[in-house]
């Protein structure tokens, strides 16, 4: 499992259009899940594959969020961390 945190820096939070393209990387690898939440504590795991639990946490400008990569099929966390963190700098 790697974790890691990333602060959204997208004026507008993750609203539909970066809750989008998380979800459709975090489906893209099915023995992986990728779990997010809220960097203080306050929110729980929801899935990454999942558009509408994203965008039910309301993530916001300025929030440190925390990524959890778990693979169960012997993918490399570290590429899939690195693609993760590709679309965080482009979409958020």
């Amino acid at each position: 499992m790697i974790t890691f945190k990333y602060k959204i820096k997208n004026p507008c939070g993750i609203h539909a259009r970066p809750a989008g393209h998380l979800a459709s990387l975090a489906k893209k690898y099915d023995g992986c899940t990728i779990l997010v939440n809220k960097g203080d504590g306050s929110s729980r795991d929801c899935n990454a594959s999942n558009i509408l639990s994203i965008m039910g946490e309301q993530f916001k400008c300025g929030e440190d969020i925390t990524f959890k990569i778990i693979s169960k099929d012997g993918l490399s966390e570290k590429d899939i961390k690195n693609e993760l963190f590709n679309l965080l700098e482009r979409h958020f």
